[in-house]
């Protein structure tokens, strides 16, 4: 996996199209001592994220020196993480507006997760990939309740979903840029969710690496995952919004517990193509992909999130404001196990 991306390669676009031609003000109400400290933080944390990691990756001088000469995606990519969790820590409270009232529930057609072999050979045989490390990871998987929330418990499933690494091997292996590599995945699932049912596709043309990255929750998540799990499927255990229904992608993050996190596009479009029964009708509960971040030129970076949802006719991968809360849509989410 990654870390979030290439926001100053974005800046330097914008002002190429005359898109941010006068300096805005920082944050009305924002006093001096308070940025003070801000940049102190990151100063402090830069520091000591350097310093660990020389230790961890313990590069030799010619690699060193690579990273050197790839300085501006480097810090592209530190500032794109920095802005995400400002995002997310900056949010000081949980705001009523932040969750309505809702009644909307699955569709009567679905009946939970497909038997799990079920899906990886499904996912095996649409994508031409391997089974076999995901079927035998399948015949021992944990107890749910040995690490999912027994709130939750009533909503959480084992769920088969793709490996980005294993679609980039066979689909597109010169495709170095990691971000680059995840958008082509989520593209491709998309295309061949488009050959199964009607589809649409709101994000038309924003499937790149400028407007789509995966959240950095997500991605520590993932990591973890991919130890035990190095396959071309891996098998995850989660809810497809029901927990989360009719909260705010923000709020949810809030709300996450220790070992959950944001489904990505690229799980939400494999869980899509092995349970078509769960998109079925408009005013059913569709589903946040809130392990993934969207960039909008109009309202603003890390502002929004893509969904997975159907207004009875198509299949529809969009884009909602991650503030905004909707009746007919929640976070979904994974648990991963607390061993790993």
């Amino acid at each position: 996996m990654f870390v979030p991306s290439l926001l100053l390669h974005r800046e330097a676009q914008q002002h190429e199209r005359g898109m941010m031609t006068v300096d805005k003000p920082i944050t009305s109400g924002i006093t001096k001592e308070q940025l003070e400290k801000f940049r102190e933080l990151i100063e402090v944390a830069a520091r000591k994220a350097g310093e660990l990691a020389l230790k961890k990756v313990n590069p030799d001088k010619d690699g060193l020196q690579c990273l050197i000469e790839n300085g501006d995606e480097f810090k592209s990519s530190i500032t794109d993480a920095i802005i995400a969790k400002t995002h997310v820590l900056s949010v000081s409270i949980l705001l009523d507006d932040d969750e309505v009232e809702s009644s909307c529930r699955y569709p009567r057609e679905y009946k939970g997760p497909r038997l799990i072999v079920e899906q990886i050979n499904a996912l095996a045989d649409t994508f031409g990939l391997d089974p076999a490390s995901a079927l035998e990871y399948a015949k021992n998987l944990p107890a749910l309740g040995s690490f999912v929330p027994e709130d939750a418990l009533e909503w959480v499933g084992w769920f088969a979903v793709l490996s980005e690494d294993a679609l980039a091997r066979r689909y597109f292996p010169n495709a170095s840029n990691p971000l680059d590599r995840y958008c082509r995945a989520v593209q491709l699932v998309n295309d061949k969710i488009a050959v199964s049912r009607p589809f649409k596709n709101c994000r038309e043309g924003h499937i790149a690496p400028e407007y789509l990255h995966v959240h950095e929750h997500t991605i520590h998540a993932c990591q973890k995952i991919t130890k035990t799990q190095p396959g071309d499927i891996q098998i995850i255990a989660a809810q497809l919004g029901m927990r989360h229904r009719a909260r705010s992608v923000r709020k949810a993050h809030k709300l996450f517990v220790a070992n959950e996190f944001g489904l990505t596009s690229l799980m939400g479009g494999s869980i899509a193509l092995t349970h078509p029964e769960r998109f079925v009708y408009d005013g059913e509960l569709d589903m946040d992909c809130a392990g993934d971040t969207c960039w909008s030129d109009t309202d603003g970076p890390f502002s929004g999130a893509p969904f997975y949802g159907c207004d009875g006719k198509h299949l529809r991968y969009g884009y909602a404001r991650i503030s905004r809360p909707s009746k007919e849509y929640g976070a979904s989410t994974g648990f991963f196990p607390k061993y790993i």
